[in-house]
């Protein structure tokens, strides 16, 4: 993040990827009305970019997510 999209420094970068993560958690809360539109912030959506090329990690952590969002509807 910090050498291929221009973030000023690793301490930013990793609070990006903190901001990410919780956005990405967000997406699996039941709690909210479908009708709930969630926009990521452009340096969340830089990360969230970045976490989907990584094809098969993300898939896992959609699995994981998912997972998540089950175990909280029992």
């Amino acid at each position: 993040l910090v050498s291929e999209d221009g973030l000023e420094n690793n301490e930013f970068a990793l609070l990006a990827i903190a901001e990410y993560k919780r956005f990405f958690f967000l997406l699996a809360d039941r709690d909210h009305l479908a009708s709930d539109i969630y926009l990521p912030s452009a340096i969340v959506d830089m990360v969230w970019q970045r976490h989907m090329l990584d094809t098969e990690t993300y898939f896992k952590d959609c699995e994981r997510r998912e997972d998540l969002r089950d175990r909280k509807d029992v």
